[in-house]
């Protein structure tokens, strides 16, 4: 992120310490903030309902999980809405994604192929 928060040619460090920033931007319910070391988030320049990405610390892989999904599932979107959500665990890492399903769907796949140890934990339409 350059000086005033903005994302520049990929992810970037985002703050774990503002819950609400972190609900508003990646879906993370503000109460699970603490369960959260460090964060990264990379989105499209245009549109955060195309692609939106995440990548957690967390000793709660799993809980995070859930509480993303619970959270976006029942969100009012503005814009349009994203197709899908997914996300994996990869040891003590959870990614999150949610957006068009075609590029969810190729980012699943390269995650995937990448990490051997990574899992899908959740895999759920958003655009009913």
């Amino acid at each position: 992120m350059d000086e005033e928060g903005n994302m520049i040619d990929g992810p970037a460090k985002i703050s774990t310490a503002d819950g609400e920033v972190l609900d508003s931007l990646l879906g993370v319910p503000a109460d699970k903030a603490g369960s959260i070391d460090n964060a990264s988030i990379m989105m499209h320049m245009m549109n955060a309902n195309t692609f939106t990405g995440g990548a957690f610390k967390t000793s709660d892989a799993k809980g995070l999980s859930t509480a993303i999904k619970d959270n976006l599932v029942n969100r009012q979107w503005m814009c349009g809405f994203p197709d899908t959500l997914v996300t994996i665990q990869v040891g003590d890492y959870l990614i999150s994604a949610f957006g068009n399903a075609e590029l969810i769907e190729t980012f699943k796949t390269k995650v995937t192929k990448t990490y051997s140890n990574a899992k899908v934990l959740c895999e759920e339409p958003l655009a009913f």
